[in-house]
């Protein structure tokens, strides 16, 4: 062997070694940095799954059944969601040591927010004479129809935008539901207000 094979045999040695190296600093930090990103979306979208199966389902199926008197049931099974809701954020979540749990509180609130909204819209009340002709009979149960028409239209609506909306909002790409909550319900009050027999 001689001196230039030697040094050859070195650089190569040094070569092989410095791509080993850079490939070790940057190779595996990154595949650790991709499996954690993986884990947190998967622990995230399991989370979102646990809500929609636990709190949203069971409202979502009453709203797409919604109509005569269904408000109380509506109303009583909101009820139960917002106890059990308040409990998993003030009770269970902040045990949680994790980097989703900031978007997992404000699923919570958005839930929360469209439980709210959904009751809201329940409690417009059409009022009926108290005792109506037999004409007025039929007016008022064709205005009756109408109101419950115009809380089912309103109810769909809010869940669409609440499906729609829901990871924008907790990727914090939108921070509302629908942009003017209050406008939304009043016209909606407006409506059932205002309705004729015709």
């Amino acid at each position: 062997m001689n001196g230039e094979e030697i040094v050859s045999s070195d650089n190569t040695l040094a070569t092989i070694s410095l791509i080993v190296s850079i490939v070790g600093t940057i190779i595996i930090p990154l595949i650790y940095s991709l499996i954690k990103l993986y884990l947190l979306k998967r622990e995230l979208k399991s989370f979102e799954r646990l809500v929609q199966e636990d709190y949203i389902k069971e409202v979502d199926d009453l709203i797409e059944k919604y109509g005569y008197d269904s408000d109380p049931i509506l109303n009583d099974e909101i009820n139960s969601k917002l106890l059990r809701i308040s409990f998993l954020k003030n009770e269970e979540l902040i045990y949680l040591n994790t980097t989703n749990q900031f978007k997992m509180i404000r699923l919570i609130e958005l839930v929360r927010s469209y439980l709210k909204n959904i009751k809201d819209i329940t409690e417009i009340y059409f009022f009926r004479q108290p005792f109506p002709s037999l004409d007025e009979q039929e007016q008022e149960a064709i205005k009756y129809e109408k109101s419950i028409n115009i809380k089912k239209n309103a109810l769909l609506i809010l869940k669409t935008a609440f499906h729609d909306n829901k990871r924008d909002y907790v990727l914090l790409k939108k921070d509302h539901l629908i942009t003017d909550t209050n406008q939304f319900l009043d016209e909606i009050r407006n409506k059932i207000t205002n309705i004729t027999a015709d």
